[in-house]
Order: structure tokens, then C-alpha cells, then sequence
């Protein structure tokens, strides 16, 4: 706990400090001059995108925990949400999932399937995504020396999807070579099993959850769709805001861009990585100044919101377990 807190610390220290550093003290004029209204607006996205969320949850679950209603489903998005920005790497995510959905009857295997379904619809935008930015970086002549950050993410995305296929359709093959790289490590035959065992019921969850009506999952990633676009308009905004002009995609890819980045940092909400990477891409473009202060803005909209806003409803969803966890690791 005390390391997670120390990270968390790390992490906020240096999201504020890196825009600090670009901007100086200009940087103060720039904030104190940003419009509330247009701050109240984003802000107003991303509690649409959390029920947005909320809904893509409770389509896949198809029943599955009872009768969800969408109040409750919001609070399980908001510590979910919570729990990635607070943990490194997001990994508190799933767990916090995980135990939620527990509460509700929910077997391990079906909501770690229910997860993976969501990542994957998510991983699906984001391809489809950055097809388009690539057809408008091509059409509208944009320097074409900047192609590599539409390529690179497209081909790792491409991976991924081959690799999971792989992994569905040959698990057989995956077991076995799973199972002798256990046998090397002397691992005992009893959790080898029982590690294998699970792996056949999270596969059979997720084909079950993939065979939901075509409806259901076409609702899904449309409601994925509509909660990416909104929340990354919020950089948008934020530069609009600030009296500068940037088009819409070139803030997607460099939202996207500094999301993967921030993941490299190992610091919770990809804190430092982030920061850095966005105010380089925004500061030849709108300088240095007006760059870090829309990436403060950006950040305290989908970063430190989510901290502050889901904190409350985790403790209340969540930490009466979390406490439990960690006394029992006492």
C-alpha cells in the first residue's frame, strides 16, 4: 500500500511538474484566462462517457449479474476507472472489476472475458481510427515524414488482434508449451492444472460472451465509439480554449501517441510520460506555453477527475474488500 501511495505521489508530482517546466510562469496567464464555461463542458464529457461506459457494461454482461441498473453500473465504470489511473500500468483495473462483479454473481472467468471483450472493442477503434487519420494525413498533404506515428501504432495494433486470434484458435498447442514451461520452473503438478483449468474457462467465457447477438455487440462498440470521440475531444477543447487552432485528428493522434508513452513511465495514469510526450508534439504547433497549459487542462480532465471523482465511490463499492486485501497480505 505504501509503495502504491509513494507511486501515485511520483506520478502527480511529476504530471504537474513537466507543463510547469515548459510553460514558466506564463503558463499562469494561460490558465487563469481559460473559459469556465468551456472547462464546466469538458467535464460534462466525461460524466457522459462514464454512463456511456456504464451501458457498454451492462450489454455485455447480458444479464449475467441480475438486474444492473445504470446508477450502479456507473459506480462499478467510476472505481474501475479509478483503480486504472491509480495503479501502475492500470493493473488494479481488472481486480477491482473483478471483485465488483463478484459481489453480483459473476464468475472470475466471465468478467475477466467481459474485460478483454471491452479492451478489444476499444483496440477496434482505435485501428479503425487511425485508418482514417492516416487517409486524412494523405489527403490533406500533411507532412508525410510524420507517417510513422500513424504506421507504428496501426502495426502493433494489427499484432495484437493476430496474436489473440492465435491464441483462441490454437489454445490446445498454447497449454502444452504453457504446461512444460511450468514443469522446467518445478512448479507442482496440482497448480499446473488448476492454472490450465482456469485459461479453458476464461476462453469458454470469452466465445460465449463473443457469441452475444450481433446487435448486442455492434451497440457495444458503437457506444465505444461515441465514448472515444468524446473523450478525445477534451485536448481539443482545451487548445480551442486557449485561443489556438489545431485540427481535431492531429489531437487524437497525439492523445493516442502520449497514452502509449505514459504506459513506458510505469507510473500510475502513465503519469510523466504523458505530459511529456503531448507537450512536444502540441509545443512546434502552438508553442511552448499555450502546449503546456492545454496539457495541464487535458490532464486534470482525464486524469486527475478521474482520481478525485472516483475516489469516494470506490471506497464506497470497493474498500471495505480492498481493506480486507490488504490486512490479509498483513
Amino acid at each position: 500500500m505504501k509503495r502504491l501511495v509513494i507511486l501515485l505521489v511520483i506520478g502527480l508530482v511529476a504530471a504537474i511538474s513537466i507543463p510547469l517546466l515548459f510553460g514558466g510562469r506564463a503558463l499562469f496567464g494561460e490558465l487563469a484566462a481559460f473559459p469556465l464555461q468551456q472547462l464546466a463542458l469538458m467535464l460534462l464529457l466525461i460524466v457522459i462517457c462514464w454512463n456511456i461506459n456504464a451501458l457498454r457494461l451492462r450489454l455485455l454482461l447480458a444479464g449475467r449479474a441480475g438486474r444492473l441498473g445504470q446508477t450502479r453500473a456507473v459506480g462499478i465504470v467510476m472505481s474501475t476507472e479509478f483503480a486504472i489511473c491509480a495503479t501502475p500500468g492500470g493493473t488494479g483495473g481488472l481486480l477491482t472489476l473483478l471483485g465488483l462483479l463478484a459481489r453480483r454473481g459473476v464468475r472470475p472467468a466471465q468478467a475477466s472475458a467481459i474485460f478483454t471483450v471491452d479492451q478489444l472493442t476499444d483496440l477496434l477503434f482505435f485501428l479503425s481510427a487511425l485508418i482514417g487519420v492516416a487517409l486524412y494525413v494523405v489527403i490533406e498533404a500533411i507532412d508525410l515524414n510524420l507517417g510513422w506515428l500513424v504506421g507504428l501504432p496501426s502495426l502493433l495494433l494489427v499484432c495484437g488482434f493476430i496474436l489473440l486470434w492465435l491464441v483462441i484458435r490454437h489454445y490446445g498447442p498454447l497449454l502444452q508449451i504453457t504446461g512444460g514451461w511450468l514443469e522446467r520452473l518445478k512448479v507442482r503438478r496440482k497448480a499446473r492444472f488448476g492454472f490450465a483449468r482456469r485459461l479453458l474457462h476464461f476462453r469458454n467465457a470469452l466465445i460465449e460472451t463473443l457469441r452475444l447477438p450481433r446487435l448486442t455487440l455492434l451497440s457495444v462498440f458503437a457506444l465505444c465509439c461515441a465514448h472515444w470521440m468524446l473523450r478525445y475531444s477534451v485536448l481539443y477543447l482545451a487548445v480551442k480554449g486557449l485561443g489556438e487552432h489545431i485540427d481535431w485528428a492531429w489531437t487524437f493522434l497525439v492523445q493516442m501517441l502520449s497514452m502509449a508513452a505514459g504506459q513506458l513511465s510505469f507510473l500510475p495514469g502513465g503519469a510523466g510520460g504523458a505530459e511529456l510526450t503531448s507537450t512536444a508534439l502540441l509545443a512546434p504547433l502552438i508553442g511552448k506555453q499555450s502546449a503546456a497549459a492545454a496539457v495541464l487542462i487535458w490532464r486534470f480532465v482525464t486524469y486527475y477527475f478521474y482520481l478525485i471523482a472516483g475516489a469516494p465511490v470506490f471506497m464506497a463499492l470497493a474498500g471495505r474488500a480492498f481493506a480486507k486485501l490488504l490486512s490479509r497480505r498483513r
